[in-house]
């Protein structure tokens, strides 16, 4: 029936907003935990620099 069909599409649409907002918070962490990285980098490229220098 109609119904039926329409409830399994509105379960399926559910399911995948929730794999959506998973893969968004997923996704921040991973930039976050990049950005760290890049921030230690930098970091450590500056004071290189500054030891090169010396």
């Amino acid at each position: 029936s109609t119904m039926a069909l329409l409830s399994q599409e509105n379960t399926q649409i559910r399911d995948l907003q929730q794999e959506n907002r998973e893969l968004w918070i997923s996704l921040e962490e991973h930039q976050d935990a990049l950005e760290l990285i890049m921030s230690k980098y930098r970091k450590q490229m500056l004071q290189l620099m500054v030891a090169k220098k010396a």
